[in-house]
């Protein structure tokens, strides 16, 4: 997942190079790289060593800190989030 994500960190770099604001750089981290976690958490966090949940966490918080997202995002949030929308999606 990493190796598919760099491609859109460097279009993300590019588009923060090129002046575009804080708002919308969130909306298309979200688009491009939170999207592609929440849609396989689900499946493989119940899996997932210490080491590779830090490794997660730590590629969020560069997002974070290089200003690609607005809010800190964490590995539990996120896979806890998706559970609930699948079960809602199930239950109806």
């Amino acid at each position: 997942m990493f190796i598919s994500v760099q491609s859109e960190i460097y279009q993300l770099k590019l588009l923060r190079d090129r002046g575009l604001p804080r708002p919308q750089m969130n909306t298309v981290f979200d688009a491009l790289v939170l999207s592609r976690l929440c849609y396989a958490i689900p499946v493989w966090c119940g899996f997932m060593s210490v080491e590779l949940k830090g490794q997660v966490y730590s590629f969020l918080m560069h997002g974070f800190n290089v200003f690609f997202c607005g809010k800190l995002h964490t590995i539990q949030e996120t896979a806890g989030n998706a559970d609930m929308d699948l079960f809602h999606k199930i239950a109806n």
